[in-house]
């Protein structure tokens, strides 16, 4: 029994030590809330980049990352969502839009390399478009060519 009795033990001392919120006290109770909603915000944020819901997950991450402003977790999604959005603005010709959204990853996490280099590739000149071919003749403008003798 007196095993069985501090194995207990140890297990309720992990379980404080891991959630503020079963200490009890003022301050607890008030964490338990936003820590709740911070991680609601997160797993919704996660299932809607999985969906590709760009523009929803970067709102989720947004929400954790104001419940919790000091998360590294909340501020590496939040930026990797920006910059797959940047990503899919660009494959729709929309550059300038692009750009804003890698500026906003960049004044979250200013030394993302992946942030930076879409920057980069934003900044340098879109690839020439390749030139239109000739137009074509309507058969009755066409001029017969002659087999030579």
């Amino acid at each position: 029994m007196r095993g069985r009795a501090a194995l207990i033990g140890i297990l309720v001392a992990q379980a404080l030590a891991w959630d503020p919120a079963l200490k009890g006290g003022p301050q607890a109770s008030a964490e338990a809330p936003v820590q709740a909603d911070y991680g609601r915000s997160m797993r919704e944020g996660i299932a809607a980049l999985q969906q590709g819901l760009v523009d929803e997950a970067v709102g989720k991450f947004e929400d954790a990352l104001a419940l919790q402003p000091g998360s590294a977790s909340a501020r590496d999604r939040l930026v990797s969502a920006l910059t797959e959005k940047a990503r899919r603005l660009i494959q729709a010709g929309a550059r300038e839009d692009a750009k804003q959204a890698v500026l906003r990853a960049l004044n979250i996490a200013p030394s993302d390399a992946g942030a930076r280099d879409l920057l980069s590739s934003l900044d340098a000149p879109p690839p020439a478009a390749k030139p239109a071919p000739p137009p074509v003749a309507p058969p009755s403008e066409r001029r017969a060519v002659q087999a030579p003798p």
